[in-house]
């Protein structure tokens, strides 16, 4: 319900909202499109072993894993990249990540507890990675590996499923165990996903259309919302942590002409119902360092966060922390992003 002006005032114009409020009438088909999409060909997937790559072309889509590294490091869907070019070899295009820049209230409660932790500085060691199935309209890869940080006797040790399958959907199924003495709590918990420089504009179901923390959340509705990438970024006059959405159903990340991908979300057993990302146009130490907007420097491609948990903002810096309820606890975990192509008209 929304209550709207039904005439221009000196302070509004007509139709300005006043004052609105959101009830769940049903819990049925909560995750639907609200639209028809465009439907995606599908045909038998070709794999390609190499003693370097694991390669899986389909009808309109290209997957290419590198062994050595247990990581993505091509994606092509519609002739396109959807992917960064990578900078260098160990440049991680897909990767698990624990980390985020901190906030003013952060700096004044959690973030030197996560740093002298090294959740900053976290890294990833391939223990193993194999082609577990390879047939013509599933593959399937898993991956092990052990994410720490530099001499700190404390990590987490992280099965990766990829699954693909012949309409180009890439299913990644994440499994999180900590090991040794870990930290209690973690700034996030999701993916990160460096985009390619074409893909500008975002559609979501979710919490919008500003940004939204698990505790800073009330003033946003839930909806079908379309933005810029570059809208999607929040301006504090101290650079910090911005941007973040929550109780998202479906996103889509889409280029100029209208080709993109869209994620969901299937949680664990222990996990939340919806999932939570953000599209950013600066890097957390970037953020971290910058005193004034002006000193940021703008990223060559967007950064795409999709976050199984993201910790609250809370008001350490000027009253209490983060409530209990709010923060991202350092447990064991299972939750599954899936991508797939998408066509906006």
């Amino acid at each position: 319900m929304d209550f709207r002006l039904g005439v221009a005032t000196p302070w509004a114009e007509a139709g300005h909202s006043i004052t609105w409020v959101q009830e769940q009438l049903s819990a049925k088909d909560d995750n639907h499109s609200y639209g028809i999409e465009r439907p995606i060909m599908s045909s038998a997937i070709t794999a390609n072993e190499t003693q370097l790559h694991y390669r899986f072309v389909g009808c309109d889509f290209h997957f290419n894993f590198s062994r050595a590294r247990g990581t993505l490091v091509e994606w092509i869907y519609g002739g396109r990249s959807v992917l960064k070019k990578r900078e260098a070899p160990d440049d991680p295009l897909l990767a698990l990540d624990f980390w985020r820049a901190p906030t003013d209230n952060d700096a004044a409660s959690m973030s030197k507890e996560w740093k002298r932790y090294g959740l900053d500085a976290m890294t990833p060691q391939l223990r193993s990675f194999s082609l577990e199935e390879n047939g013509p309209d599933k593959a399937r890869l898993t991956a092990v590996y052990y994410y720490g940080p530099p001499v700190l006797a404390w990590g987490f040790l992280a099965k990766v499923t990829y699954e693909i399958s012949s309409a180009g959907q890439l299913s990644i199924k994440v499994h999180l165990a900590p090991q040794g003495n870990a930290p209690s709590t973690l700034p996030r918990v999701g993916l990160n996903i460096q985009l390619d420089s074409s893909f500008q504009q975002a559609t979501w179901y979710g919490a919008g259309p500003g940004e939204s923390y698990s505790d800073k959340a009330t003033s946003q509705q839930l909806g079908i919302w379309n933005s810029t990438i570059a809208a999607l970024q929040t301006p504090y006059e101290v650079p910090q942590e911005n941007g973040n959405r929550i109780s998202t159903r479906w996103v889509k990340v889409l280029n100029e002409q209208g080709l993109g991908i869209k994620a969901t979300y299937l949680p664990g057993p222990k996990e939340k119902e919806f999932f939570q990302w953000a599209c950013c146009l600066h890097d957390a130490k970037e953020l971290e360092r910058a005193r004034h907007p002006c000193d940021l420097v703008k990223r060559e491609s967007p950064l795409w966060r999709l976050d199984a948990d993201n910790a609250g903002v809370g008001t350490a810096a000027c009253g209490p922390g983060v409530k209990e309820v709010d923060q991202v606890e350092c447990r064991e975990r299972e939750f599954t992003f899936v991508l797939e192509p998408a066509i906006d008209f």
